[in-house]
């Protein structure tokens, strides 16, 4: 396998022996496999088996905590607690996917309301954003973290946008408006003006229309970033549709957030001034007329159809309404849609690449176009249900979707959703073979569907 990926294929293991343990049939024994820095003398075999017992119980009651009463539901949230993890400060955060992810903030926070809010683990959900909303820097959060330096990295558009989302749905659910003013408005507030005076990276609000701009023709800077040496596989620089989305959404939850903060109305004021200037031009601008759906980037243009678009509507605050927006979804559905996921690229666009596979420069080339991924199909689905106002035949439709991924959570790393699968039939499931933000995706269906 990993000399099919292009891969170091050959290691050597030092194997210090093996056991053998005979099991009969038809048997109910039980044994432990112990491993320890201690000598065999000084382990307590009671102590072994209260550690086993501990967790049952630890993972049984999460599973009751989140109250979600279905038996696929109740796997996802165990696979969801696999994706937190809580540093030596006891600071917690989120791996993006095993085996080879570690902590970004643009996946934290698309994956936080299904892995935290959803399972009711809200004492978490406020660590988190403690943690992550400290490294703002020039109103940017990072995308993700050195290694070596713990530096953040900060090529991300996106992050500290999703962040703002993340913020609000920990207010709907929770109503904690106090937290959010006390320990997070000021640098949420410095995040909105950063954007729109101009930060890092050619990010910066177009004065003329209100839409958010970035990049260059370089760089990749949104979720579509995959990049070999020099060759940038998608170039998205200028304005970006799901940016815009989330820029409009992040003015309006901040908006929601200063009406509750104090009598002084003037941040309120500032940040409707702003939204409204932006969902004027939004759809006059994106509106692919052509192709009925939303372009995918302006100045410079680009009208592949993606699922990016889906996110003008699956928001908090939908930038697109009306017969436009039910338009566009009808688009999606016929050129992206698949059981698993939308595709990254409509499989008619002479760059679709429909299978995920061979060396690093084959599987970058294919990320994101065609392959397709589990975390937009919960924006599709929230989009689609929203503007058929949650109709209960509509709700019972996807609740049958969702268990459709149920089969990925035997037949690739059990009990856990991948990253991404094939964009041609059968969609075989590939990347990361446990994914935070395709679990969060379907906990979160879960409680919006339902």
């Amino acid at each position: 396998v990993e000399k099919s990926r292009g891969l170091d294929a050959v290691e050597n293991h030092f194997i210090p022996g093996y056991y053998v343990i005979n099991i009969p049939k038809n048997t109910t024994k039980e044994f432990f496999i112990c491993f320890s820095t201690k000598h065999i003398e000084e382990l307590d075999i009671e102590k072994v088996n209260g550690i086993f017992e501990k967790e049952v119980i630890r993972q049984q009651r999460l599973v009751e905590k989140a109250g979600l009463y279905d038996e696929y539901a109740n796997k996802l949230v165990l696979a969801a607690d696999q994706f937190i993890i809580k540093n030596n400060n006891d600071e917690y955060g989120i791996i993006a996917g095993y085996p080879w992810f570690d902590q970004w903030g643009r996946d934290t926070f698309i994956a936080f309301e299904g892995l935290l809010l959803v399972t009711k683990r809200f004492d978490i959900a406020k660590n988190v954003l403690l943690s992550n909303i400290k490294y703002v820097k020039n109103g940017i959060l990072p995308n993700t973290f050195n290694h070596l330096t713990g530096e953040g990295l900060y090529n991300s558009v996106d992050a500290g946008l999703w962040l703002i989302e993340a913020v609000y749905k920990y207010i709907k659910y929770t109503n904690d408006y106090n937290f959010v003013i006390e320990n997070m408005y000021e640098t949420l507030k410095d995040i909105i003006f950063a954007y729109n005076d101009g930060t890092l990276y050619n990010i910066y609000v177009d004065k003329k229309d209100g839409l958010l701009s970035c990049g260059n023709e370089n760089i990749q800077l949104t979720w579509m970033d995959a990049k070999i040496g020099d060759y940038v596989v998608t170039p998205r620089n200028g304005k970006c549709v799901e940016i815009n989305a989330l820029w409009y959404n992040a003015l309006k939850v901040m908006a929601d957030i200063a009406s509750k903060n104090s009598q002084d109305t003037t941040d309120r004021d500032t940040f409707n001034f702003l939204a409204d200037k932006c969902k004027k031009t939004f759809e006059q601008k994106f509106w692919n007329k052509a192709k009925n759906c939303l372009y995918d980037v302006i100045e410079p243009y680009s009208a592949d159809i993606r699922p990016n678009q889906v996110l003008s509507v699956s928001l908090s605050f939908p930038v697109l309404e009306g017969k436009n927006a039910k338009i566009m979804m009808n688009t999606v559905q016929e050129y992206l849609y698949t059981p698993y996921g939308l595709r990254t690229l409509d499989k008619f666009n002479k760059k679709y690449i429909g299978q995920y596979k061979g060396d690093v420069f084959s599987r970058d080339s294919a990320y994101h176009q065609g392959t397709v991924w589990v975390w937009p199909i919960a924006e599709y689905i929230i989009a689609f249900c929203r503007i058929n106002k949650y109709t209960i035949a509509d709700r019972k439709r996807w609740i049958k979707y969702i268990k459709v991924l149920k089969d990925n959570i035997v037949d690739d790393c059990v009990g856990t959703i991948s990253e991404i699968f094939d964009g041609d039939y059968p969609h075989k499931p590939n990347g990361a073979y446990a994914q935070a933000w395709s679990v969060g995706a379907i906990l979160k269906l879960f409680s919006e569907v339902n």
